[in-house]
């Protein structure tokens, strides 16, 4: 499909399109027009030599890079690269940097007077140049997701041609510019922001009369007026779809709150409708109004002030409605229903979702129990986090599908009628009466979560869960450990139908299990018996099994053993936290179609696999995890068709288990076993396809398993704090606190490991230049240095020889001074941290020529610290770095040079994941 669809849009371009790929270096069409690619993370000045031909890049008039893998990642652009690119596209219409972490937008960009669009989406860019509102002819400008940026260009109102101006997620926007008003053709404008003291006032939006779609204004604090406010004219706006109005929460409470929001009321037509942080006592009258007949969405949140909801119910098409946050709202009356002279008119007509989250001080609903017009449609009813809610809820919901309520700990209120219930979810809901459970004949699935229950609760339970033949799913669990009176649960039957069954603190689970032909997941908890037995008449089409904080339980059966008809279809098990087991499978254990199997936490549990082969033959993951008394894995065999093994924390563990016929095994992962014996390990015979091998803080080791040198298909070898290791006999490998050996690297011959790509090396104390000549694999693309004390010199000349390497990490090499020549060109992201020497270097005058490093799409230096004095020249090394290089500084790095320079530029911190990374990588 893939293929098809490329094939179609070649087609479409004709000869004036050219799709850039990854083996093409050359433009195919004789008049290109249009330049399309896929984004590689690290975009060099080779990939696009094609288009810099001065007779190519004129002509273009798209530029047009295609993501091609996940958001989230971050996309290299080098600024040196689009100063030179940018003023060659004269003639470009479209213009896309979407993704690239790149900060700033060449000066340059207002000399493309055709321009028309222009995607800066989620970059990192802090603001626009002013060049920008020279593009008479821009119409679109998409600035979706750029959280750095802070302010829009002072004279964009200039762009009267705009149709589109995307800034939703630029979260730090404080103000908008002066003549946003004048953009009368706007039809998508996502966020205004109203500054404080400063910047145009809300009115603006007054001249934008065309809006489509979704409008945010936040920073409706700052609304001095109820002429501002309605001077924006939102009542005229008949074209929106979607309306947020935002407050601050930081805010106090204003005079005239309410009167200001009068002002704010939009057109009939709107659709959704967002009220966010709202300080007033209670609303305007227009929220809830029966003229807003199209309303659908309703979401009031943060109304910290407010003590009393609008009459909601007679909007008539109204479908979904959350209110969130009301900290001083205590009880629904009447009024929030229907005004007091319509009596006669049906409530929520239409309304399909209501949620209530976070209602500290919500104790009730007040309803007429007579009033049987209550939520005719509704289907779905949230209540969460409304600790002092009792009850009062309406007493039929004649539609209702899904009732979710947690963490409402003084509910103890009856649940209302409801026929056509199918999921009921109630976690830590006090005492909630269950006496209608028995009523319940369409419900799927039943989830009952909290505290310690009463026998009576359990009782109910008990006795209504026979009737549920449609049930599907039962989860019940309690936070406090607890066993019920075995009178209460004896006799205890689920029904037929039920697939997934979670329960805690049963004796009997045999009993339990009796009828339940078709259960496929069961979750046991908090077990008192000592011993679990299925047998043929328990569930045949079992499929995963956990048992959990059974500190009873020591051993788990079949009944009659190795019977296969048992657990046929059993594929997964987990065993945690049982203390008193210790040792599994028992006698007779058989689960002949099991493919994954967990082990941990069981403090007792000295032997695992006696004939492991004969009980899991399908076996293909084990883990085995924070056993501390395991000692073996027994005297058979291993399952022969096992591809993952992973053993942590086993601190008794003397002796791996038997795995010279696991032909399948592809990863062996160890960590944490400090008394294996070495002579043993060194005779572990490695099955021949393992790709994958860990080996982590196992003090005792001296060498590796012998047969090393044999294994072909091995791609990763990851060895950390093993400090007795001396010497090993290939695609990864990582070598870290292991003095010994890495000492010794030389010898290793590593340059034979033609299929090695990822070398780290950690905790190296040799002094002349890393690394040696002729010591690298060929095909290397990361090379990680890592804790090098005594390094002072990098042997470029060894990195050149490694065509393919594109990552270099250079960490904690705190006497590393300089690279003995220029880094290789393949080099696309250079990692320096905690090497002051070198990064001053690099952050100095002549950084340019320190190793080439300009040419680099991605460096990455550690923030200068805040008590780093400023040099009398680091107001020019800041120019220096920025124009030529394109480096962007940090926070801290900008503090530093303005101290020195006057310098009035505004640098802002990083706060999400992706601008924490982008805090320390500068871009060129």
């Amino acid at each position: 499909m893939h293929d098809l669809i490329r094939e179609l849009a070649v087609h479409v371009m004709g000869e004036f399109g050219f799709m850039l790929e990854a083996n093409t270096s050359s433009v195919s069409s004789a008049w290109p027009r249009h330049f399309t690619y896929l984004q590689c993370q690290y975009e060099t000045s080779d990939r696009f030599g094609c288009i810099a031909d001065p007779e190519i890049s004129p002509a273009l008039r798209t530029f047009l890079p295609v993501r091609s893998s996940s958001k989230e990642l971050l996309y290299y652009l080098s600024g040196e690269m689009l100063q030179s690119l940018v003023p060659s596209f004269c003639h470009l219409r479209v213009l896309s940097l979407c993704g690239y972490n790149i900060t700033s937008i060449p000066l340059s960009i207002g000399s493309l007077k055709h321009l028309r669009f222009l995607d800066c989406s989620s970059t990192l860019i802090e603001g626009l140049p002013d060049t920008l509102c020279s593009l008479y002819n821009l119409q679109t400008l998409l600035l979706s997701d750029c959280h750095q940026l802070k302010s829009l260009p002072n004279k964009i109102g200039n762009l009267v041609g705009m149709y589109h101006l995307n800034i939703h997620g630029a979260h730090r926007l404080e103000e908008m510019p002066y003549g946003i008003g004048k953009l009368s053709r706007l039809r998508m404008l996502t966020d205004f922001v109203v500054g404080k003291n400063r910047g145009p006032s809300i009115g603006e939006l007054g001249g934008v009369k065309y809006l489509k779609g979704k409008l945010r204004i936040s920073g409706l604090e700052n609304v001095v007026s109820e002429a501002d406010a309605a001077a924006a004219k939102l009542i005229e706006k008949k074209h929106l779809d979607e309306l947020v109005l935002e407050q601050g929460q930081g805010s106090s409470v204003a005079i005239g709150q309410t009167e200001n929001f009068q002002e704010l009321r939009p057109h009939i037509n709107l659709t959704k409708l967002s009220i966010i942080g709202y300080n007033g006592e209670r609303f305007p009258g227009w929220v809830g109004h029966a003229d807003l007949k199209y309303l659908e969405v309703l979401h009031l949140r943060q109304g910290r002030c407010c003590v009393e909801l609008p009459t909601l119910g007679q909007l008539p098409r109204l479908k979904h409605l959350v209110v969130e946050g009301f900290d001083q709202l205590q009880i629904l009356g009447p009024n929030f229903f229907r005004e007091q002279h319509l009596s006669s008119i049906r409530c929520f007509n239409s309304l399909e979702s209501l949620k209530f989250i976070g209602l500290p001080h919500w104790t009730e609903w007040s309803i007429v129990e007579a009033d049987a017009s209550l939520f005719p449609c509704l289907q779905e009813l949230y209540v969460r986090d409304c600790p002092e809610l009792i009850g009062g809820f309406p007493l039929e919901l004649p539609s209702l599908r899904i009732l979710d309520m947690s963490n409402c700990p003084g509910f103890c209120g009856s649940l209302p009628r409801s026929p056509l219930l199918c999921e009921l979810s109630l976690e830590n809901c006090g005492m909630a009466d269950l006496s209608s459970l028995t009523d319940l004949t369409c419900l799927t699935s039943l989830s009952l979560h909290g505290g310690r229950p009463t026998d009576e609760q359990i009782a109910i339970i008990k006795a209504a869960t026979p009737h549920l033949t449609s049930l599907d799913s039962l989860a019940l669990k309690w936070s406090d450990p607890f066993t019920p009176s075995l009178e209460v649960t004896m006799g205890w039957h689920i029904p037929s139908s039920l697939r997934s069954l979670s329960i805690t603190g049963i004796h009997d689970i045999e009993q339990l299990l009796m009828n339940s032909r078709i259960l496929q997941y069961l979750h046991i908890y908090n077990s008192a018996s000592p011993s679990m037995q299925f047998a043929s008449s328990h569930p045949q089409m079992l499929n995963h099994l956990t048992i959990f904080e059974c500190n009873n339980l020591r051993e788990v059966q079949i009944i009659p053993p190795r019977d296969k008809s048992v657990l046929t279809y059993l594929c997964d098990l987990s065993i945690e936290s049982c203390s008193q087991m210790s040792f599994f499978p028992g006698e007779g254990f058989l689960a002949e179609n099991l493919t994954t199997l967990f082990v941990h936490d069981c403090g007792t549990l000295m032997l695992l696999g006696n004939r492991l082969n004969h009980c899991f033959p399908s076996l293909r993951f084990l883990s085995v995890e924070n056993c501390p008394q395991l000692g073996s894995f027994g005297e058979y065999d291993f399952p022969h068709h096992l591809e993952t093994l992973r053993i942590w924390r086993c601190e008794n563990l003397k002796r791996l288990p038997c795995i010279s016929e696991c032909n399948s095994l592809q990863l062996l992962d160890i960590a944490n076993c400090p008394k294996l014996e070495p002579l043993h390990f060194h005779s572990v015979d490695l099955p021949h396809k393992l790709q994958k091998l860990r080996i982590a803080e196992c003090e005792t080791l001296l060498s590796l398993p012998g047969n090393m040198h044999t294994l072909k298909c091995l791609e990763l070898l990851h060895i950390s704090d093993c400090p007795g290791l001396e010497s090993f006999q290939r695609e990864v490998l990582h070598i870290r606190n292991c003095n010994k050996l890495i000492f010794s690297y030389v010898v290793w011959q590593l340059y034979r490991l033609i299929f090695l790509k990822e070398l780290v090396i950690e905790g190296f104390e040799g002094e002349g230049p890393f690394p040696a000549t002729g010591s690298m694999p060929s095909a290397l693309t990361i090379l990680s240095m890592v804790a090098f004390p005594n390094l002072r010199s990098i042997n470029c000349l060894e990195l050149k020889h490694l065509a393919c390497l594109r990552e270099l990490e250079i960490r904690r090499c705190h006497s590393l001074q300089q690279f003995s020549e220029d880094l290789p060109h393949s080099l696309c992201r250079l990692t320096i941290l905690e090497c002051p020497l070198l990064a001053a270097k690099c952050r100095g005058p002549e950084s340019p020529d320190v190793g080439n490093i300009s040419q680099i799409p991605c460096l990455v230096l550690d923030p200068l610290s805040r008590d780093t004095p400023a040099s009398p020249l680091s107001g020019s090394i800041s120019s220096l770095l920025r124009h030529f290089l394109g480096l962007h500084l940090t926070k801290e790095e900008g503090e530093a040079c303005r101290n020195s320079s006057n310098s009035n530029q505004e640098q802002q911190s990083v706060t999400s994941e992706r601008e924490r990374e982008a805090k320390r990588v500068r871009i060129r």
